[in-house]
């Protein structure tokens, strides 16, 4: 739904703003917001490798909902409970910044990941492994190890 109105948003914003440019930075902040409880469940099943955590909710019998795909597949991820997800925008769409330890013990840029969500929830992610993309995104390549890298429930 968020997305279906997101023209209205923009515009609404931009009347108020009188800037384009400050008119989708703000839609972006409001419909993270809305996205955040999701993305935080997300984030936290990623980091700590427990999927019982996401609400991926209870189909028929053999048939997999968009979010029962994306959790099965997220189980077979390398990352999954070795890493830290850092909270960003990719092209409008909520994402994370994927650090994984190097050999250093340092947090490195592994990837960035989109998620395609719905009113539903999460329906689909895509995975960028270019580290590069961190920095295109104005997100660093190393993160601390003990600093909090998303914020608290």
């Amino acid at each position: 739904m968020a997305n279906s109105l997101r023209g209205e948003l923009t515009a609404h914003c931009y009347d108020l703003l009188g800037s384009v440019h400050e008119a989708e930075d703000q839609v972006q902040e409001t419909l993270l917001r809305a996205w955040r409880q999701m993305l935080d469940q997300y984030a936290a099943a990623f980091e700590t490798g427990d999927m019982s955590v996401l609400d991926v909710g209870q189909a028929e019998p053999d048939v997999l909902t968009g979010r029962e795909i994306v959790a099965r597949q997220l189980q077979l991820c390398p990352t999954l409970g070795n890493c830290r997800m850092v909270p960003s925008t990719v092209a409008g769409k909520p994402g994370f910044a994927v650090y994984r330890p190097a050999a250093d013990g340092v947090l490195r840029a592994h990837a960035l990941e989109v998620l395609d969500v719905s009113d539903a929830g999460i329906d689909g992610i895509t995975v960028a492994e270019d580290r590069g993309m961190s920095v295109l995104y104005g997100l660093p390549m190393t993160v601390e190890v003990g600093a909090p890298a998303r914020r608290s429930r």
